[in-house]
């Protein structure tokens, strides 16, 4: 018998409600309304909600996908000179206080490449970071629930794989870019899609 992993996925960026759950019937998706008026990004609002959700489930030791709302994330588009996958990395976290507001050393960073030819002298990246402080209230929130925080995504990107999933915005159109708006707690989350990649 194959044994599939449970993965929790956690999405804090609907306004005060957060959102979580699994795959499989047996963990349906929950929405909780979370106390106070303020963000729901706020992760100790929404800790007992999960503790209780992980013991009534049975998910104790299950991986954590992070939904990170846009109020948390900086988002910058750069051209960069195209280095081996092994070497871009790093070059890029030397770039980090220049492209944000905050020091690189409290900030977690990811990037994409977009569109584009092999032999290049620069490439269009799109460079996201977190601040770490952020991160690390999750995995305290997450790990004392008995789960762990496995990774982290923007939220935008993350519904916009969902929909491409489902085959929207991967058909052709003119410019090749689609977007996606969704209202997130009182604000407008948009993602641009790039040749059915969310940007």
């Amino acid at each position: 018998m194959i044994s599939f992993p449970t993965i929790v996925g956690i999405d804090p960026s609907g306004g005060r409600r957060s959102g979580f759950g699994g795959p499989y019937p047996a963990a349906p998706p929950v929405a909780v309304e979370l106390p106070g008026d303020r963000p729901s990004s706020r992760p100790e609002e929404a800790e007992s909600a999960i503790r209780e959700y992980v013991a009534r489930h049975g998910l104790a030791g299950s991986a954590v996908r992070l939904c990170v709302p846009a109020d948390q994330i900086y988002m910058s588009c750069i051209r960069f000179p195209s280095l081996r996958e092994r070497d871009l990395g790093p070059a890029l976290a030397l770039e980090l206080d220049r492209l944000f507001p905050l020091p690189a050393s409290g900030l977690r960073f990811a990037y994409r490449r977009i569109g584009g030819r092999r032999g290049e002298k620069a490439r269009s990246l799109v460079v996201v970071a977190v601040p770490a402080s952020y991160l690390e209230a999750w995995e305290g929130v997450v790990s004392r629930a008995g789960l762990t925080l496995a990774g982290a995504i923007p939220a935008g990107w993350a519904h916009s794989t969902v929909l491409a999933k489902a085959g929207f915005g991967t058909e052709k159109g003119p410019g090749g870019l689609k977007v996606l708006l969704r209202e997130a707690g009182g604000m407008a989350e948009c993602t641009v899609w790039a040749g059915g990649e969310p940007v």
